[in-house]
């Protein structure tokens, strides 16, 4: 994430675009991840990215043809 994309999703929530619940893809860094944003304004949030690890995160590896999701 940077400063834009931070500015595009509050844009888009104050616009009532996003709405609950929402997959963040790419959101195992938490110093990236728009997660507090998120659920500060009501979303319920879940995350995606290659490792799956911390509360409602899944695995998936977005470069493979198929995909298995680990909870």
């Amino acid at each position: 994430m940077v400063r834009n994309d931070e500015a595009y999703v509050r844009a888009l929530l104050g616009a009532g675009i996003i709405r609950s619940p929402c997959l963040e893809a790419g959101a195992g860094l938490e110093e990236h991840s728009l997660r507090a944003m998120l659920e500060g304004a009501g979303i319920e949030w879940f995350g995606t990215d290659i490792s799956g690890t911390g509360e409602r995160m899944f695995a998936v590896d977005l470069g493979e043809p198929f995909q298995t999701v680990d909870e």
